[in-house]
């Protein structure tokens, strides 16, 4: 039977456990890139498992019942209800708390490929905007001020995206291979070729900072303004690549 062990604070903390022997938390989710790494602990429904503290006690034995995906961003109800959250708010939150810290250490070391593209950040800006405000008017463009920072497109509230640590967070989980990263006032821009392991971590000193694949699909900004952004968009007509992986337990 496989073990499993539950995320706290330190070592001590055991507050999930609690909840799992309460009946309070009848589910737990994790990022598909930890998922996928892991294929030994990957469990099926109606399968059994151990349940330790992190000093080694067996606490419980749960069962499998169910196991889906969702969209990061877009958790339903039951999820966030089996993760004993009241709010999709609280339930953010505290994965803020638990994933981020570890998100960012895995992406410290990198040694990525990078080519520089001279005079083509005008060229991707113009196709940045080609891609992600076409919805918009000339004249909405305008009174935006749409030909000064792009990214007026989202602090205007024109187009619907993630903000802050959740804006982050897509950006780390999502799967990535080659991506341009270019300025809003630099003529050059840069083409990573094995982008895999980039994280928000890698660009939180940049100011006006757009990073997008290779296919435009979807697009990470990290303006100058400290209350506007980053911001995160994944276009709805293309397959969503950053998921949580959901597993339903039930405690015996």
């Amino acid at each position: 039977m496989k073990k499993t062990t539950f995320w706290g604070r330190d070592e001590n903390d055991e507050t999930l456990v609690q909840q799992i022997l309460q009946g309070k938390k009848t589910a737990t989710c994790t990022p598909k890139v930890w998922y996928d790494a892991q294929p030994d602990e990957v469990c099926e429904i109606g399968e059994m498992i151990q349940v330790h503290s992190k000093k080694g006690k067996y606490m419980c034995t749960i069962e499998i019942t169910d196991k889906y995906e969702v969209s990061f961003g877009q958790v339903d109800e039951r999820t966030v209800l089996g993760e004993n959250c009241l709010t999709y708010e609280e339930f953010r939150q505290d994965h803020i708390i638990s994933w981020s810290e570890d998100l960012q250490k895995e992406g410290l070391a990198k040694n990525i490929p990078i080519i520089l593209l001279e005079k083509k950040g005008r060229k991707l800006r113009d196709r940045w905007e080609n891609k992600f405000a076409d919805h918009l008017t000339p004249k909405e463009k305008k009174r935006i001020y749409l030909h000064q920072y792009l990214w007026h497109l989202f602090s205007f509230g024109k187009h619907p995206c993630l903000k802050e640590e959740e804006a982050r967070m897509a950006l780390d989980m999502i799967e990535k291979s080659s991506c341009y990263v270019f300025y809003q006032h630099q003529r050059k821009a840069l083409l990573l070729t094995e982008a895999a392991g980039i994280t928000a971590s890698d660009f939180e000193y940049e100011d006006d900072i757009y990073i997008v694949d290779k296919e435009f699909t979807w697009t990470y900004v990290h303006t100058h303004e400290s209350n506007c952004g980053p911001y995160f968009l994944h276009l709805p007509e293309f397959p969503q690549s950053y998921i949580h992986r959901t597993k339903c337990l039930r405690l015996y």
